[in-house]
């Protein structure tokens, strides 16, 4: 899996896979509406709103929390990295 998700990287960068991480929203079940039922919050993918996630009319979950692990990876690099740079700065500057 993590080799799809690399050559998915590849293609697409860090940009796609956090436009991915903000397609999560919150909404309510319309059978749940048309009980007058209005305190049971979900949170996930709306498939509409998530083309790389779709498999018919539903979510791939199992694609979604691989790609979501992977970007969270991707990030922690980023800010390992972002913190590297500036612990060296701050030598610098002392």
């Amino acid at each position: 899996m993590e080799l799809l998700i690399d050559q998915y990287m590849r293609a697409n960068s860090i940009q796609h896979l956090v436009y991915f991480i903000k397609t999560i929203f919150t909404y309510f079940l319309k059978s749940d509406l048309n009980e007058g039922i209005y305190d049971n919050k979900q949170i996930g993918f709306i498939a509409e709103a998530a083309p790389m996630l779709r498999k018919g009319d539903t979510i791939n979950m199992y694609k979604g929390l691989s790609m979501n692990r992977k970007a969270t990876q991707e990030l922690i690099t980023r800010l390992e990295e972002a913190e590297h740079k500036i612990a060296d700065l701050e030598m610098a500057v002392n």
